[in-house]
């Protein structure tokens, strides 16, 4: 342990050194090339040197002086290709176009096989709506380039194809990227995007597979293999796959919360929770993982902690009410009408029209016997969602419940207006409302129509109103519906 340190202490030493001797180097330079520009003395400075003296202003947001330090390089090293390229990209920014076109010019004479030229050159023709002249451009020149350079010229057209649409040519490019060097973790990073955006996955698949087997030990590639199968519904195959990337990086945090997601969807819940606690222990607090995990214990039941991670996400949010909502229907399955109540009420408050909000609350004061709440709210619900059955019936159950027997059947209009008389569980409603008013005759009339059309609803129409099998007519009525 102390001898690792040691050599760690010695590279830290060495690498700090090596910069140190850098940076004398740069102010021996930065003084010489002050001096020569002040006229106090004559230095003679290499080519190299202002290169360097460029990236130096480049980096520090000085393209004044980075320009001019190119063109005092220039009036000694007049023919120099790099300096010529150096100082037309820089007017290509300040938006000289036919002043870099010269000097990209005058380079190609020197050096045609200078890649810059060629990138140079189409953002001429882009920034000039040339786009086809850029394609032709780079396509052209990219056959006359290997490793490096040509991923270089293939990354340009990457760029260009996703600025004008053309994304399955930008696929392509990346595989071309992939096979000229596997490990590329720009283009790696990337394909797992496209492939899923464009629907690759099966070539993606392939093409990973393919990468695996010349670099077993590429976690990007397996996480890519495992990403193109999770697209096309492989939970295991994938959840196999993200095993091995965690295996070669066991912090890849991404990987165990795509395990996570595919345990959700084969409904391994357990499996699910251990993978998103590794993410927490990895990554900064995330609400997605929050509430990802709220989820999984309210599937397995743990309300508690369900609620618990539920109200962490809650915290982080910008709009909380969804996960209000969530914490509300884990107290509803418990029965806890009151708690739900309370968890959803302010939840209204920030989304008042929201037609399963309103809906759910007008359910929870039903169960304690809130009848007119349950009105007010199951009401607003159906005014945002007219077509939600259960919402009328809720609504008319209520009112029967309150004796508001001339509401009920005033409200059984719009409802019969909203369905167009298609939903027979009305039909049942409509002969309560009429047994209500004591309109027997009626009521038989409507309830003999619906229990021949659709007898299953009968139930609901008993267990809210057991008194009629006490009403004889009514009693011999159904008895004869049941016979046939």
């Amino acid at each position: 342990m102390f001898q690792k340190k040691y050599y760690l202490s010695i590279d830290k030493a060495m690498k700090d050194n090596h910069n140190s001797n850098n940076d004398n180097n740069l102010t021996i330079l930065l003084d010489k090339y002050r001096s020569l520009r002040a006229g106090k003395a004559f230095h003679y400075l290499e080519e190299e040197d202002y290169e360097l003296l460029i990236n130096y202003y480049l980096d520090r947001d000085q393209v004044h002086k980075a320009i001019e330090a190119a063109d005092y390089g220039l009036n000694q090293f007049p023919n120099a290709v790099v300096l010529l390229l150096k100082k037309a990209d820089l007017l290509i920014d300040g938006l000289r176009y036919d002043e870099a076109l010269q000097l990209i010019e005058k380079a190609e004479i020197f050096d045609n096989n200078n890649i810059l030229i060629y990138i140079l050159k189409s953002d001429l023709y882009l920034v000039n709506n040339q786009y086809d002249k850029a394609l032709e451009l780079l396509t052209e020149a990219k056959e006359k380039f290997l490793g490096k350079e040509k991923i270089e010229l293939l990354f340009e057209l990457t760029d260009i194809y996703d600025d004008y649409g053309h994304f399955h040519l930008l696929f392509d490019c990346l595989v071309d990227i992939l096979k000229i060097d596997p490990q590329n973790e720009e283009a790696l990073y990337k394909i797992c995007f496209w492939a899923e955006t464009l629907n690759k996955n099966e070539e993606s698949v392939a093409l990973h597979l393919d990468i695996i087997e010349k670099n077993p030990y590429s976690e990007l590639a397996w996480f890519n293999l495992a990403s193109a199968y999770q697209s096309l519904k492989l939970y295991e195959k994938a959840i196999d796959a993200y095993g091995y990337a965690i295996a070669i990086d066991d912090d890849f945090d991404i990987a165990y919360r795509n395990t996570a997601d595919a345990y959700i969807k084969l409904r391994k819940y357990h499996d699910a929770i251990e993978n998103l606690l590794t993410v927490l222990k990895l990554d900064d607090k995330d609400e997605i993982i929050y509430e990802a995990l709220g989820h999984c214990y309210e599937k397995i039941k743990d309300y508690d902690n369900a609620r618990n991670y539920y109200f962490k996400a809650l915290n982080l949010v910008e709009a909380p009410d969804r996960i209000m909502f969530k914490m509300c229907r884990t107290y509803m399955i418990q029965g806890d009408w009151k708690s739900a109540i309370n968890m959803l009420t302010p939840a209204l408050h920030i989304a008042p029209k929201n037609a399963e909000y309103n809906y759910t609350l007008a359910v929870s004061h039903f169960q304690l016997d809130h009848f007119e709440d349950t009105i007010h709210f199951v009401t607003l619900s159906i005014q945002t969602k007219p077509k939600k059955i259960k919402a009328w019936e809720l609504l008319l159950t209520a009112l029967y419940l309150l004796e508001m027997h001339e509401e009920g059947l005033q409200t059984l209009d719009y409802a019969f207006d909203e369905f167009d008389a298609t939903k027979p569980i009305l039909q049942y409603y409509h002969a309560l409302f009429l047994f209500g008013q004591k309109k027997i005759k009626a009521c038989m009339q409507v309830l003999d129509h619906a229990i021949a059309t659709n007898p299953k609803h009968l139930k609901v129409l008993l267990d809210l109103e057991p008194s009629l099998l006490q009403n004889a007519a009514i009693a011999k009525l159904i008895a004869q519906h049941k016979k046939k």
